[in-house]
């Protein structure tokens, strides 16, 4: 094959090739116009797509207006909080993801930090009250120390925290160890 004879070779490939895309092309884009016609005029289709562009989600706890709101089915928790009016001053932010999406039929609770705080203190351990293996459960409180607290606890009551470091073997190192995790009620 000469030099010539490739060229023209070449050339009718590649005219083959546009008159393959033209055609495919047109056949393709065709179909695709008679498929969005149908579906355009399909009334459960246009029902499907009013269905998938909102949802319907509750928030309640620690915002200025709390309540169940209608927002698109892509959005994220910091939009539906724009809704709801912000949160108040007493929410408690330091656990909360307000990039998650939302779902229909969502519930969001925003808790406050008295909440928090109340939580806490119900699951620490109260001195005056807790059994030994309870005691036990303190960081660095073994047998021998939650024997010293029962001990102790036979003719005295721990009037505050601090208390407990008038038990033998709890010295101020131990009772930092511990004291975020006890109460005397």
């Amino acid at each position: 094959m000469n030099i010539l004879e490739k060229k023209e070779l070449k050339f009718l490939i590649v005219l083959l090739v546009a008159v393959a895309l033209f055609f495919g092309y047109r056949y393709f884009n065709s179909d695709f116009k008679v498929l969005k016609a149908q579906i355009n005029d399909d009334p459960k289709i246009d029902e499907i797509v009013k269905e998938n562009e909102s949802i319907w989600v509750d928030i309640d706890g620690a915002v200025n207006n709390p309540g169940v709101y209608q927002i698109e089915n892509d959005a994220r928790l910091f939009e539906l909080l724009n809704l709801a009016g912000g949160l108040r001053k007493d929410a408690y932010t330091k656990d909360l993801n307000r990039s998650i999406k939302l779902f229909d039929e969502d519930k969001i609770y925003i808790k406050s930090i008295n909440e928090i705080n109340i939580e806490k203190e119900s699951i620490k351990i109260n001195i005056n009250t807790a059994s030994k293996e309870q005691l036990m459960n303190l960081n660095g409180i073994g047998e021998a120390i939650s024997s010293n607290i029962l001990i102790y606890r036979e003719t005295n009551k721990f009037k505050k925290i601090e208390d407990i470091m008038k038990v033998n073997g709890i010295g101020d190192s131990k009772f930092n160890s511990i004291k975020e995790d006890i109460k005397v009620e």
